[in-house]
């Protein structure tokens, strides 16, 4: 009988073991915690920082323009 390679079904989440027996068996990488930024919060945190820019470039505009911004006057 024909024996598949160990490399031809592995991959990245996958170890293959063998056991006693000489029989191969496929143990899964465990899934990933929920650690680490997800794309929700880069979505939120992309915002907040364009929104801040925004207002800032705004103010910058009116101070220098007409000479009534909070910040640059």
């Amino acid at each position: 009988m024909a024996r598949r390679t160990a490399t031809s079904y592995r991959s990245k989440t996958t170890t293959v073991a063998q056991t006693d027996e000489g029989q191969e068996v496929a143990e899964a990488a465990p899934a990933a915690d929920g650690k680490g930024l997800t794309f929700a919060d880069a979505i939120s945190i992309t915002t907040t920082v364009l929104l801040l820019a925004a207002i800032l470039m705004t103010d910058y505009y009116l101070g220098k323009r007409y000479g009534t911004g909070m910040l640059f006057s």
